[in-house]
């Protein structure tokens, strides 16, 4: 019953089921897709009924008795109302991230289409968000921003700001960021670049370092950040897991417990965003997100495999980070799993370019990187079979050339320009399916033999998770960021209280958080 996903996926990513006469169900209402990247044209391929409505199709190959050929034959996809719509939205962010096709778009009935779409879905987070992620696309061209200021976009992002929900939260941020043509420091923020902080332009003077925050596998920058799942609930008293320094410096970490639970008393689904805003107030945070698969029996689309390569990721990520100005000032970057080694291929390529992103990095954060590979591939013959592994996991196999050499070149930059490293291992086996449990990221490959190295005794996952903001893990990030930013003789007066400790780290030290 499954279908290979190997083979090109024939069916078609867009409906738009509409009751408005906006016209955007015509044959003529997105952009032709030709000479564009093969993935966008397929997304937009779609069929018109007699009726001129849009239709799911769907290509099954029927192998003939007859003919002993396996034959193409199309079907009406059966999908529901929810998954047709959240397909049909993920292909307009798609062609909203095309500066091509934004008028068009515009001109074709998209924004009332989009509002009628929140009235008639009121409750649909998942679908807001990717309307938000649209105009967030759309606020790049400085042409359309009045006709977003005119249909009423500006108060809904404005709204979607303040919930809770990152999911809306941190597209309008993005959104509205690029609408802010009164700024002192005008950015373009991109499809997958988010600004977590400072949401409001309340003061001209520029940030004094940037803040890049880069997920992993299976990572998201809606979810990833997120503080550990057991304080969500009130009255949890969950034990945080020790923390094992087995290599490191003089460190200053905050000794302030008592008083965390007054600083910050309630669960937050972005500790980026409500911790170090306040904790450093003078920083720009900034968060990257892209999709990853580990099997290619996830894809939603599978074609352009190369594209889905460290370098080619790396190579757009650095452009979209140049738009956004990141160079102009220090770098500090937090990186989890794959994330780590995408931050490790773009400060290379910057480096061989002669690029600022490159000489401006003060720092760098690693939270179960594999730099040298991953267990996840290292899978018996028939489980590989079966998993049909993606280009993202054959990438991440132990020992691999590629990877091995990426880290020598990584090690001489670290050694050229000085950049200290502080990296996190884990010890606690991730739960995978088939009730398969492995350490994905073991001890050898997650210390990247630079700077200072700690041992957590939790999972894959969960590493950069804290339990609470006087989590030792996270008062060691607190502590790095700062005095790598005071080598460069930057501080933020207002990070870190002046309730310190010091904590000399010799060999190995058993540090437990209970």
């Amino acid at each position: 019953g499954f279908s290979c996903p190997r083979r090109p996926c024939q069916r078609t990513c867009l409906r738009v089921p509409c009751r408005t006469n906006c016209g955007c169900c015509s044959s003529n209402c997105l952009p032709r897709t030709g000479g564009l990247a093969p993935a966008l044209s397929h997304t937009t391929r779609f069929k018109l009924d007699g009726r001129g409505a849009i239709m799911y199709v769907h290509r099954e190959e029927v192998f003939s008795q007859k003919s002993h050929c396996c034959w193409q034959v199309e079907e009406p996809w059966h999908g529901s109302v929810e998954t047709e719509l959240d397909l049909a939205l993920q292909a307009l962010v798609r062609h909203c991230s095309v500066a091509e096709h934004r008028h068009r778009l515009v001109h074709a009935g998209l924004l009332p289409l989009l509002q009628r779409l929140l009235l008639e879905h009121p409750d649909d987070v998942r679908l807001h968000s990717l309307a938000a992620q649209a105009l967030a696309n759309l606020s790049l061209e400085p042409d359309l921003h009045q006709v977003l200021f005119r249909s009423g976009w500006v108060g809904i992002l404005a709204r979607w700001l303040r919930n809770p929900e990152t999911l809306l939260s941190f597209p309008a941020s993005r959104a509205l960021a690029n609408m802010d043509t009164d700024s002192s420091w005008p950015m373009g923020y991109g499809d997958g670049v988010y600004l977590l902080h400072p949401e409001y332009r309340s003061s001209p003077v520029e940030p004094l370092a940037d803040v890049v925050l880069v997920h992993g596998l299976l990572g998201s920058v809606f979810k990833t950040w997120r503080q550990h799942d057991s304080q969500a609930c009130e009255g949890n008293d969950t034990v945080e897991p020790p923390l094992v320094a087995v290599r490191g410096g003089e460190h200053r970490v905050t000794a302030d417990r008592v008083r965390a639970g007054t600083v910050h008393p309630r669960y937050t689904t972005s500790w980026p965003k409500s911790w170090l805003s306040e904790d450093l107030p003078r920083m720009r945070i900034l968060a990257l997100d892209y999709d990853t698969y580990l099997s290619q029996w996830g894809l939603h689309c599978p074609l352009e495999p190369d594209r889905r390569t460290l370098e080619s990721r790396a190579a757009e990520m650095l452009s979209k980070l140049h738009q956004a100005g990141v160079g102009d000032r220090p770098i500090i970057w937090i990186s989890h799993s794959m994330g780590g080694l995408l931050v490790k291929q773009m400060l290379c390529q910057a480096m061989e370019r002669n690029e600022a992103v490159a000489r401006q990095t003060a720092g760098m954060v690693f939270y179960a990187v594999p730099h040298r590979g991953a267990s996840l591939t290292d899978l018996s013959a028939s489980l590989q079979l079966l998993l049909l592994p993606s280009v993202e996991l054959q990438e991440l196999r132990k020992d691999s050339p590629k990877l091995l050499e990426m880290h020598r070149k990584f090690e001489l930059l670290v050694d050229r320009l000085k950049i200290p490293c502080l990296s996190f291992g884990e010890c606690v086996q991730t739960v995978l399916g088939l009730r398969m449990g492995k350490v994905l990221v073991p001890k050898e490959s997650a210390d990247p033999g630079l700077g200072d190295f700690f041992l957590v005794n939790t999972s894959h996952l969960e590493i950069c998770k804290f339990h609470q903001w006087s989590s030792l893990s996270y008062q060691l990030l607190l502590d790095f960021i700062e005095h790598s930013l005071a080598s460069l003789g930057r501080t933020d007066s207002q990070a870190n209280p002046a309730n310190v400790c010091e904590l000399g780290v010799e060999h190995c030290l058993m540090l437990d958080l209970c």
